[in-house]
């Protein structure tokens, strides 16, 4: 059971001091949102994403949330510096000693499509982005993280409980964040650090192009952050957040009934006959 509460008193940095939280991938969909809800809640905001302009839009939208805040925003682009050691320090100086408390690993893209179709680039752009800084950032930020009662969110995805026809590099990328969160989660269990493994269905965002729905179960962005928000202020630590109920749902369906009794045959078709309405090897970025 999520029982949330005020998530600035539960992460509340050292010293009397407000703390950082640093969000990647903090210009569309779910990463925008917890920006402006952790920018509402009083956090200093650390903004990460390629696109300069838009940085600057969010920065604003937060300040506009909240007008004592502070906020520092990077442009990096992780396609080209996913395993670019540098990029990490440039990071880590920026918030060095500032008091961080909360790192959401959020950036990341998709291509929906037959593999045959997809450019080498595109495969390893994906490849790339939607591990190297889960990892990476995470290994920077943590000393800094383990100085105070902190909170790590990483976005994984319900593609990660079982492989899918027509995004099958993506679903790898996600059950590798989901497998990485998880065993950090136990890592850091005896620290002050928890780890919170985010794995969605579907919700309404550039990376998704779709609607709110109850015939697919797609959720609006505010609703299903509004369940995030909730899970990482609750009092007991939350593993796992599927999402809303339905999610939850059609997460355990996936898991307990498609993948085991029917060996993944109804999951491929499900799968399979949701792409073919959207197939035109488009590439959706959330970053």
């Amino acid at each position: 059971m999520v029982n949330g509460g005020s998530l600035i008193n539960k992460f509340p940095g050292s010293n009397g001091k407000r703390p950082w939280a640093v969000v990647t991938g903090c210009t569309a969909g779910i990463g925008e949102e917890i920006s402006y809800r952790l920018a509402k809640e009083g956090y200093n905001m650390v903004l990460i994403s390629r696109s300069i302009d838009k940085l600057k839009a969010v920065e604003v939208n937060c300040k506009n949330q909240n007008q004592e805040i502070q906020t520092k925003i990077i442009q990096v682009d992780l396609s080209k510096n996913a395993v670019n050691l540098e990029a990490y320090k440039l990071i880590r100086d920026q918030v060095n000693g500032q008091g961080v408390s909360i790192l959401v690993n959020n950036a990341g893209v998709a291509t929906v499509g037959y593999l045959k179709d997809q450019s080498a680039e595109s495969i390893r752009d994906m490849a790339l982005v939607n591990t190297f800084p889960y990892i990476l950032l995470t290994c920077a930020l943590l000393p800094e993280l383990e100085k105070n009662k902190s909170l790590i969110v990483n976005l994984a995805s319900s593609a990660s409980w079982q492989p899918g026809p027509y995004q099958a590099i993506y679903a790898c990328t996600k059950a590798f964040d989901r497998f990485f969160s998880d065993a950090l989660y136990s890592e850091l269990k005896s620290k002050q650090v928890e780890v919170l493994t985010v794995c969605p269905m579907y919700v309404q965002t550039n990376m998704t192009g779709m609607e709110p729905s109850w015939k697919t179960g797609a959720t609006s962005c505010p609703a299903f952050v509004d369940k995030a928000m909730k899970a990482c202020s609750n009092s007991t630590p939350v593993r796992i957040l599927v999402g809303p109920p339905f999610h939850t749902i059609q997460t355990l369906i996936n898991k307990m009934v498609l993948s085991s009794l029917f060996n993944y045959r109804i999951a491929y078709q499900i799968i399979e006959n949701f792409c073919r309405k959207i197939y035109d090897s488009k590439e959706f970025a959330n970053k």
